[in-house]
């Protein structure tokens, strides 16, 4: 629980859950709600990664979400933006 006058939560958007857990624990947030997402009709695999934190109350929300497998049903690859800052989108079009 969140002790009166404790200052603002760390901000863990990105992190894996289990080191948002820990961030959050050890700078005294303690209820922490945990909601997954995912795309429809699609697994998603671990780690879960942190995308949303809100604060409501005494409480932390955090939305987390799953990695695409490799090798998905779909297919389709996207690779990591290059010097440019820009991916690849679908068939190896500029994204």
């Amino acid at each position: 629980m969140r002790v009166t006058g404790q200052s603002a939560p760390p901000d863990v958007i990105g992190y894996l859950l289990d080191e948002a857990k820990a961030a959050l624990a050890e700078a005294g947030w303690s209820e922490v709600e945990i909601s997954e997402t995912r795309p429809p009709r699609r697994a998603l695999t671990g780690p879960l990664r942190v995308l949303r934190q809100r604060v409501s109350g005494h409480r932390i929300a955090l939305v987390v979400s799953g990695e695409r497998p490799a090798g998905s049903a779909d297919g389709e690859t996207f690779p990591a933006a290059g010097a440019g800052g820009r991916g690849v989108g679908p068939g190896g079009a500029p994204a």
